[in-house]
């Protein structure tokens, strides 16, 4: 099995001193299941950044260092990672820049699969649980509910098993920019006590696709 799940959790209490140092933003589970991943199976499908130990790490550590100054300069709680392109990359970038931005001791980050024609992340991590994104867009689930702790703390996946059909018209429909609204206000609520809002990480179907929710997000 690429993944082991572990226990129920969830990122409602965040600590600012006590089990970690008091600069480092401890996340303690209560609802959110933890899911315990394969080394060997993150390893085969480019997924480096979770070993800090990896010779490939620090360029996505580099990476992470100029995407959170832009995004604190301008603001922005929210990175869409897009490509004009299908196989050109977004899975395995938006994972490991998510997994280096939860290693930031004062940054947690959601990343959302949102490539609905093509989702890729679940396969990447070896993940496999209902419900997931696609019970969220039917109506079926809460995004609280389809979240999972891939075993690294301050980063949640909002993963999509299948993809859908007319993914174009649903990325931009309402229930996608509910969806994408609701995974941005879960994180952002837990971070009240510190000063440093967190990140959420779309992939994107494309980046025609993703105006949809630019929109729902005004």
């Amino acid at each position: 099995m690429p993944a082991t799940r572990t226990r129920k959790a969830n990122i409602e209490a965040p600590k600012a001193a006590g089990s970690a140092s008091a600069d480092e933003l401890a996340v303690e589970y209560t609802r959110t299941e933890v899911i315990q991943l394969d080394e060997k199976h993150l390893e085969k499908h480019r997924v480096v950044a979770f070993n800090k130990q990896h010779p490939s790490n620090m360029a996505f550590d580099v990476l992470r260092t100029q995407v959170l100054q832009k995004m604190e300069e301008n603001g922005w709680r929210t990175l869409a990672v897009t490509s004009p392109t299908k196989e050109a990359g977004k899975s395995s970038v938006s994972i490991n820049l998510a997994a280096s931005i939860a290693h930031h001791t004062q940054h947690t980050a959601m990343l959302v699969d949102f490539d609905l024609r093509r989702p890729k992340v679940a396969q990447y991590l070896g993940i496999r649980r209902t419900p997931s994104l696609n019970e969220v867009l039917a109506g079926q689930a809460t995004v609280q509910e389809a979240m999972v702790n891939p075993g690294l703390p301050r980063l949640v996946v909002l993963p999509t098993n299948d993809p859908v059909e007319r993914s174009a018209e649903v990325l931009s429909s309402s229930q996608a920019g509910d969806a994408s609204a609701a995974a941005a206000e879960s994180l952002t609520t837990t971070r009240q006590p510190f000063s440093n809002p967190s990140k959420v990480l779309l992939r994107s179907l494309r980046l025609l696709g993703n105006r949809g929710l630019r929109r729902r997000r005004k």
